[in-house]
C-alpha cells in the first residue's frame, strides 16, 4: 500500500492510499483532484450509547465504494490504560470463531482482546483492545466494559447501505 497524506488547512489533514503501486506524481495528481471544505456529515453504520471514560477518538475511516466492503474502522486511545480500543463495524459476517454467547440480544464471540456481535442481515461489529504496536492484549478494558459497549450499539438498519446510516456526530457518546 502506498499513500499521501498532507495537512490542506489548520488542524485539518486528508490521506490518500492505494493498494496498487502508485507513483509519487500519481499520488499528488489524485491528491489535487480532492475538494475540501463541502462540509458534508460523516455517517456512520452503528450509534453507541456507551465508552468507558477517558477513551479519546484518534482515527475514524469510512468505506462506501462500490468495490469495497462497506463500513467504518474507529481508534480511540486510552492513555491512563495504556492502550487503545478499535471499533470496526462492516458488511461481513464473523469468521474467527470464538466462544459463542449473547451480547443485548444478539448472537455475540469473544476471544482474547475481542468482543464480536452479529447485526442485521450480513453485518458484525467488534471490538478488540491492542497496545500501540497494536498486539492484542486484553488488560486495556475489561470484558465486562467491552460487553457494555457492544450491548449500547445500535446498528444501521442495512450497514451495505449509507444512506441509512448515522450522523457521526450523534452516534458518538
Amino acid at each position: 500500500m502506498v499513500g499521501l497524506t498532507w495537512q490542506y488547512a489548520p488542524g485539518a489533514w486528508a490521506a490518500l492510499m492505494r493498494t496498487k503501486s502508485a507513483s509519487k506524481a500519481d499520488l499528488i495528481g489524485l491528491a489535487s483532484a480532492v475538494r475540501t471544505g463541502l462540509h458534508i456529515p460523516v455517517r456512520v453504520p452503528f450509534r453507541l450509547s456507551n465508552l468507558p471514560a477517558g477513551g479519546k477518538l484518534i482515527r475514524l475511516g469510512c468505506s462506501v465504494g462500490p468495490y469495497q466492503s462497506k463500513g467504518c474502522d474507529l481508534l480511540f486511545d486510552y492513555p491512563s490504560r495504556h492502550g487503545q480500543l478499535v471499533l470496526t463495524v462492516n458488511a461481513f459476517a464473523w469468521t474467527d470463531g470464538g466462544t459463542p454467547t449473547t451480547i443485548g440480544g444478539r448472537p455475540a464471540w469473544e476471544t482474547k482482546g475481542t468482543v464480536a456481535v452479529a447485526g442485521p442481515g450480513v453485518s458484525e461489529a467488534w471490538i478488540t483492545t491492542t497496545k500501540a504496536d497494536g498486539a492484542v492484549v486484553d488488560t486495556v478494558l475489561s470484558k465486562d466494559e467491552l460487553r457494555s459497549i457492544m450491548a449500547s450499539l445500535t446498528f444501521a438498519s442495512n450497514v451495505n447501505d449509507p444512506t441509512t446510516w448515522f450522523d457521526a456526530t450523534t452516534a458518538l457518546p
